[in-house]
């Protein structure tokens, strides 16, 4: 190596290297859902509340919803936290902070956990609140067309029934799909070596 491309190699590596525009990118998406998870807590905890005029509402019985206001509850509170992590870690990863990639992961493996398990929940209050909608449109039924709708009401209960099968099975495995898909996105991301280098070389201090 000659004396001129040894200069050439030390400018090259005083020169700072260009930093890559995914932590912004990756932050700011995250922080939208982040706050986006904040008010689906608060709204189904504030749901929970109106039992008595949500059962007037869709002319299922009050005890249908006092019965599963504590898991409301609780899914609001999980939601308000897990909105508030996925927030806080997306605010140190648009800052460059290495520990981003600990918070965020956290969150992501939370995420599916809690997911999975509000989702089993959520399965079981759909087929228990199912049985009570089609006795609703039965009663409905046989009051606005007597004998004939006795028997019409029969047969469309059936159908609805077996449509809801369908249907509450599909919705699970649909929605359980739709939740994973940025916690699965976040521990792939964040556990590429390419991406785990260059963090490597983040600080920690402000």
């Amino acid at each position: 190596m000659n004396e001129q491309e040894y200069q050439q190699n030390q400018v090259r590596e005083r020169r700072p290297a260009k930093m890559s525009s995914w932590p912004k990118t990756v932050g700011i998406i995250t922080l939208i859902f982040g706050i986006l998870g904040v008010l689906k807590g608060l709204s189904t905890i504030a749901s929970s509340f109106f039992g008595e005029m949500m059962a007037k509402v869709s002319n299922l019985p009050p005890e249908f919803y006092d019965k599963w206001k504590p898991f409301m509850l609780g899914s609001g509170v999980v939601d308000i936290l897990l909105g508030l992590l996925l927030f806080a870690g997306s605010l140190v990863l648009i800052f460059r902070k290495r520990f981003a990639m600990f918070v965020l992961m956290g969150w992501a493996l939370m995420k599916i956990v809690f997911g999975l398990v509000g989702g089993v929940f959520n399965f079981i209050m759909q087929r228990e609140q199912m049985p009570l909608v089609i006795e609703q449109q039965r009663k409905a039924m046989e009051k606005a067309g007597g004998a004939s709708g006795a028997a019409g009401a029969d047969q469309v209960a059936d159908m609805v029934g077996n449509a809801t099968e369908i249907i509450s099975t599909v919705a699970l495995f649909v929605g359980l799909a739709w939740l994973m898909v940025l916690p699965l996105f976040i521990l792939i991301w964040f556990i590429r070596p390419k991406i785990r280098r260059e963090m490597a070389d983040w600080k920690n201090e402000g």
